[in-house]
């Protein structure tokens, strides 16, 4: 099956339309490589598909594509897709700007030296989901990223999840708000000009 894009991120990532106007973020190697918009890509070749389940968490990715690389922003919705998937949790929206900003943050520690392990309290005997979820989430990184952090990290981590954590009922696909990504994805682009600055591009 052929997908026709509505935007490249970078060789890895791009907003593909789904047909009956739904739309999300792709991933996968090369998948976008000598791509273009009203291109096709090839479903096949997707490792990953992140799909928006709130008009807050479109806010959110415009605050996270406005500030933070894109690997960060899919390593993130990778963490939290798999809290959900594998453990039914449920978790606020702003958890998305949270642990992005916290793992961007100690990536760029990581690399230049400065980064310290967490010395927080293990809280794991009370919080088993958060910490298993997390030490997936920190596996996920240092893969995603080419980094190694230590696993002091994964109570930073399940620290994020254990605040953001709600009761709210997690929605199945069929119920997910259609997003108009082509739309959201021209007004980020117009008002903050952030895919033509080094900060937002691909940082591997």
């Amino acid at each position: 099956m052929r997908l026709l894009i509505e935007q490249v991120f970078n060789n890895n990532t791009a907003v593909v339309n789904l047909g009956d106007d739904q739309h999300a973020i792709v991933k996968g190697k090369g998948i976008a490589f000598n791509k273009s918009k009203k291109s096709f890509l090839d479903s096949s070749k997707i490792e990953r598909i992140f799909y928006l389940d709130s008009e807050e968490s479109q806010k959110d990715l415009y605050f996270l594509l406005k500030d933070i690389p894109i690997d960060v922003v899919t390593t993130t919705y990778e963490i939290v897709d798999y809290a959900k998937k594998k453990f039914n949790y449920s978790v606020m929206d702003y958890i998305y700007i949270t642990l992005s900003d916290h793992i961007f943050g100690a990536y760029q520690r990581y690399n230049s030296g400065q980064y310290k392990e967490s010395h927080i309290p293990d809280m794991s005997d009370n919080y088993l989901d958060e910490y298993l979820i997390a030490s997936k989430g920190l596996n996920i990184i240092n893969y995603n990223l080419n980094i190694h952090l230590p696993d002091s990290e994964i109570k930073n981590i399940a620290l994020h999840f254990i605040n953001a954590k709600t009761d709210k009922k997690i929605p199945k696909h069929n119920d997910k708000v259609k997003v108009d990504f082509n739309k959201l994805i021209k007004q980020i682009m117009i008002k903050n000009n952030i895919f033509r600055t080094k900060s937002n591009r691909r940082i591997l």
